[in-house]
């Protein structure tokens, strides 16, 4: 029975993320006090317009036009000014965040083992690193920080309200508690729509990364139509479940927006009935017109936060998922190698990816120092397994696997790994030069120790040029021959027409095994 975690809710992913933000708390905290002092010098202007409508006109008073006006004028400056600076301030906390939330995502997905990454599509952890991060991070910067600012300026501006006239202040509040309602409401009608859209971005993203990496086997079977099918199929699932989701948000803003306005009218009402009887001047009422704006804006911005922080979380949800994963690898764990002979042994060592299919079943073998075995067999019947076993990229179910004497499960997996030379089946290379490419094993290796002789000669490269790898095969085997550290034992590249070869002892280092399995063949000589 599988133990499965619990989904993580929309609270908890919450408090992970606050607690993530706890360590900017600096730029947090100066991010607030600039809102703070911006908030409050929104209220200068109302105050203006209230001292032209009740003294400066009806009075004359033509010599104070100047000083109410440049008062004004000067609140809006330092408003903007402190704006600029808060813009400052938040893309610095930004970029912070979204560099520590992916730094931790991506040295997490480096230790997570390999069985993790079988039951992952490439597609939906590049979407994780590339668009889940970014989402995640704006539930602090435009979710929290946009959300504090509007709720402290609608706190400010009801307090205001309230000392200037209790009666129309309550008029106008009235219809806050239903947008409180209706924003609650929508969060939770909305949550499942945001994370079946994020899921869906994820299916599309694996498409297109399967099509780009596989065109080559693309274009051998000409199945342009069937990926494209795919593709399609993937985009209309996306189309689907983003059309639910501004659905659900058409219904929402204007709902919110109407009940808004719906207080001013009252305000205008009620505002009018009590000029006209002589309780109210122009000048109040005014200044209540300017303040319900100030009200109502903060209101309608909570309801662009409301939806950032429902896709924010949805997002935040599946990073975490990945950062909560406990199955990660301890690479210094287990004892060092010291002297290392190079026998290998596997001892009725049985392994299986899935419960229901074994693919190897009571496996022993001994390879001896300077021996040489080729492992030979049909595709799939666990060739490659045997190796990613000996290098601890999987542990077997039963069964031993000792090198020189010692069961591996108790080696360092840092020292097995650094000990072994391991080409392959697939020729893979990083992206960027040939140089970089070598250097993978050992990155402070000089020039001299980069061209220490290879199986094969190296290509006659231009000097002083950054050569990106090739596309052709045979170099990027090359590459990736040499790729070992300079302490591990040279591999000998594999000859596809003589599996059964045995290179001389010359080509070997002293004290090693050589454990080779032939490469599959390529899709069209299978059915040649």
């Amino acid at each position: 029975m599988d133990d499965k975690p619990e989904p993580m809710t929309n609270r908890s992913a919450l408090r992970r993320l606050l607690a993530f933000a706890r360590g900017h708390w600096r730029i947090a905290a100066g991010q607030f006090a600039l809102a703070v002092a911006g908030t409050l010098l929104i209220f200068v202007f109302p105050g203006v317009v209230r001292w032209f409508m009740d003294e400066i006109i009806p009075q004359k008073r033509s010599d104070l036009i100047w000083r109410a006006g440049g008062l004004a004028l000067l609140a809006f400056t330092v408003r903007e000014v402190l704006f600029y600076f808060r813009t400052r301030v938040n893309c610095t906390f930004e970029q912070r965040m979204i560099t520590d939330l992916r730094s931790q995502l991506h040295r997490k997905v480096e230790l997570l083992p390999l069985g993790w990454f079988d039951h992952q599509s490439t597609g939906d952890i590049l979407t994780k690193l590339a668009d889940d991060v970014p989402a995640t991070q704006r539930v602090i910067l435009e979710g929290i920080e946009q959300g504090c600012t509007a709720v402290l300026q609608i706190i400010i501006t009801a307090i205001v309200m309230l000392v200037a006239d209790t009666q129309l202040a309550l008029i106008v509040l009235a219809p806050t508690p239903l947008i409180a309602a209706g924003g609650w409401i929508y969060s939770r009608w909305v949550s499942p729509r945001a994370t079946a859209a994020r899921e869906a971005t994820s299916v599309l993203n694996a498409t297109l990364h399967d099509t780009i990496t596989g065109i080559r086997q693309i274009k051998s079977f000409t199945a342009e139509e069937m990926r494209q099918w795919k593709f399609l199929a993937a985009s209309q699932r996306l189309q689907e479940k983003q059309t639910r989701l501004m659905a659900a948000w058409a219904f929402y803003s204007p709902s919110m927006t109407l009940l808004g306005n719906g207080g001013l009218v009252l305000l205008l009402m009620a505002g009018s009935w009590w000029c006209v009887k002589g309780s109210m001047t122009p000048g109040q009422l005014m200044e209540f017109i300017l303040l319900v704006g100030f009200l109502y804006e903060p209101i309608a911005r909570l309801h662009g936060v409301n939806q950032t922080l429902l896709n924010g979380l949805s997002a935040a949800k599946r990073v975490f998922a990945i950062l909560d994963n406990e199955t990660e690898e301890d690479l210094d764990a287990g004892q060092p190698l010291d002297a290392l002979r190079g026998e290998v042994e596997f001892n009725a060592v049985t392994f299986s990816y899935r419960a229901d299919k074994p693919v190897l079943h009571d496996i022993t073998l001994r390879a001896a120092r300077h021996q040489t075995i080729a492992i030979v067999g049909a595709t799939g019947s666990g060739k490659s397994t045997l190796f990613q076993l000996l290098t601890r990229f999987y542990d077997p179910q039963s069964g031993t696997i000792t090198l020189d004497g010692t069961p591996i499960q108790n080696l360092s997996k840092r020292a097995l790994r650094q000990s072994l030379a391991y080409v392959t089946q697939e020729a893979f290379l990083f992206a960027g030069t040939v140089r970089d490419n070598l250097l993978i094993g050992r990155p402070s290796a000089t020039d001299d120790e980069r061209r220490a002789p290879a199986p094969r000669p190296r290509p006659r490269l231009p000097q002083r040029r950054p050569h990106p790898p090739a596309r052709r095969s045979h170099l990027r085997r090359r590459c990736e021959i040499r790729a070992p550290h300079p302490d591990r034992p040279r591999p000998t590249p594999r000859q596809p027409h003589q599996p059964h070869h045995r290179p001389s002892p010359q080509h070997h280092r002293p004290g090693r095994c050589h454990l080779r399995s032939p490469p599959r063949p390529h899709p069209r000589q299978r059915h040649a």
